[in-house]
């Protein structure tokens, strides 16, 4: 039996109906060579500043799990591409501002180069799974930012946010450990950056922002031929079908990958 129809038929005993998790969805993606800026906290268990953190708001249309986000940077070695990360969702101020923090994971994700940004410098994507955040509707604030402790050169600055345009709602901005905020100006050009980041749906493998039937066939061809996957769907992240959240793609998502369709 083929892997297509091997699924087909696990939907089958489950009685499947098409359905939908709900999950926030936020796309704003890297595009243009804009500059990175840097973003580091001391350590996990210390998310302080060191020196800078950078933050940049969203807005979940409706309520929903947050569960995969990825993000674009650039780094000092490749060695850097798996270390620590530090993810963190904040309230928002409604005046452009983070309020408390609401939300800390910390992770390892996987990387792969992705081109240069207007210095030359390497910009890689990063993607990964994060303990389910629930996040109400309306506007949020997210940081990332390098675990220095645990990155390739502590001390040193060994990964850098990549910037876009255009600056969608509040500016993205750094702040230092005093609580000093900062602007984020573009290396090249001079003009102010957002940052480069999505929130993405497990399962959802044709990116159309929800997890249904029609995910089948693209689940399919990431699991057996991975290169064809990308350029079928070159603005999606394979990494979606990494529905058992072990970094990579393989039977042992299937099912899993049932689970996210069936529903809840």
């Amino acid at each position: 039996m083929s892997l297509r129809n091997y699924l087909i038929s696990a939907f089958v005993l489950c009685f499947v109906v098409e359905a939908a998790w709900a999950q926030c969805v936020y796309r704003q993606p890297w595009r243009a060579r804009r500059s990175s800026h840097v973003s580091a906290v001391v350590q996990c268990e210390v998310p302080r500043p060191m020196p800078r953190m950078v933050f940049d708001d969203f807005v979940c249309e409706e309520d929903g799990f947050i569960e995969r986000i990825r993000w674009w940077g650039t780094v000092s070695d490749p060695e850097q591409l798996n270390r620590t990360y530090v993810i963190t969702f904040w309230r928002d101020d409604q005046e452009c501002g983070t309020l408390e923090r609401v939300y800390e994971a910390c992770v390892r994700p996987t990387a792969r180069l992705v081109g240069p940004d207007c210095t030359e410098e390497r910009v890689y994507v990063f993607s990964t799974c994060i303990p389910p955040f629930l996040a109400i509707i309306g506007p949020h604030w997210v940081s990332i930012a390098e675990d220095d402790e645990r990155s390739i050169q502590p001390n040193e600055v060994d990964f850098r946010w990549s910037g876009r345009r255009e600056i969608r709602r509040c500016p993205a901005f750094s702040r230092d450990a005093n609580g000093n905020r900062f602007p984020l100006f573009d290396n090249c050009d001079e003009e102010r950056n957002d940052v480069s980041f999505e929130m993405l749906l497990r399962g959802d493998m044709n990116c159309d922002g929800v997890v249904s039937v029609g995910d089948i066939n693209p689940f399919v061809l990431a699991l057996t031929n991975p290169a064809a996957y990308q350029a079928a769907f070159p603005g999606c992240d394979i990494f979606n079908g990494d529905c058992n959240c072990d970094g990579q793609i393989s039977v042992g998502d299937i099912n899993c990958f049932v689970s996210l369709v069936t529903g809840p």
